[in-house]
C-alpha cells in the first residue's frame, strides 16, 4: 500500500501561477490536481479542476473534505495523468485502497498504451513537483 501523505508533506507552497509566470500548458485554460487528507493522515481523495476555489467549496459542502492543491497550471491531459497516477498509487477504496474516489480517471483496458503513457507522464510531473514517493 502507498505511503500516507500528510498536509505537511506534499508541496507546501502555493502553486498558483504568478503574473508573468508561464504555464506548462500551451492552451489558455489550466487545471490543478488536488488531494484531501483524512484525520488518519492518509490521502483519501484526489481530483482535478480548472476552477480550484469553487471546487474547494463544493468538496467541503458535498463530501466534507478540505482539498489542497498539489500542482497547478497543467493541461487537461497532464492533470488527468497526474490524477490517475495518484489513484493508482493510493488505490480506490472499492479495490482495497484508501481513496473514496468512485472511478479511475483513465481506463487501463480501453486503451492500454494511452494509460501507460499517462502514468509515466503523471509520475514525471509529480517527481518534478517534489511530491513524496516520486
Amino acid at each position: 500500500m502507498a505511503e500516507a501523505v500528510s498536509d505537511e508533506t506534499f508541496i507546501a507552497e502555493d502553486t498558483e501561477l504568478l503574473e508573468g509566470e508561464e504555464s506548462i500548458n500551451s492552451g489558455s485554460k489550466t487545471y490543478s490536481v488536488y488531494q484531501s487528507v483524512g484525520d488518519n493522515g492518509n490521502v483519501n481523495y484526489v481530483g482535478m479542476t480548472s476552477r480550484f476555489a469553487a471546487r474547494a467549496e463544493e468538496q467541503l459542502f458535498e463530501r466534507q473534505i478540505d482539498i489542497k492543491r498539489i500542482i497547478g497550471g497543467l493541461s487537461k491531459a497532464d492533470a488527468r495523468a497526474v490524477e490517475q497516477t495518484l489513484i493508482d498509487t493510493f488505490r480506490l477504496g472499492k479495490n482495497g485502497g484508501q481513496l473514496i474516489n468512485k472511478i479511475n480517471r483513465i481506463s487501463s483496458t480501453a486503451n492500454p498504451y494511452k494509460y501507460i503513457s499517462s502514468i509515466f507522464r503523471g509520475m514525471d510531473l509529480l517527481n518534478k513537483a517534489g511530491y513524496p514517493g516520486f
